[in-house]
């Protein structure tokens, strides 16, 4: 199993910000400090990225812990763009 990326849990808070505050036909035009909520991950160095070689590169059983994954935490994003692959080797093998 790859090691853990190192992520945290922030709250933001900028003027530029947009609360969709419209919806009754009420626009306000002062600005208002408004958070949001986000995570940042370390950035991890990587040879490229899943869809350089298509899910049929991988095992299967790990393709299904990512999907079981994204079922769990209600992920609806999810595309190869997102998997970062690093060479294991010369011979073709990654992780």
């Amino acid at each position: 199993m790859p090691p853990t990326v190192p992520t945290v849990l922030i709250k933001i808070t900028h003027s530029t910000f947009h609360v969709n505050g419209g919806v009754n036909g009420y626009k306000s035009h002062e600005k208002k400090q408004v958070g949001k909520i986000a995570s940042f991950q370390q950035f991890i160095s990587h040879d490229f990225d899943a869809s350089d070689h298509g899910t049929s590169s991988f095992p299967v059983a790990d393709v299904h812990r990512i999907g079981i994954l994204d079922i769990r935490i209600f992920n609806i994003d999810r595309h190869t763009g997102y998997l970062l692959v690093k060479k294991l080797d010369r011979v073709g093998r990654f992780g």
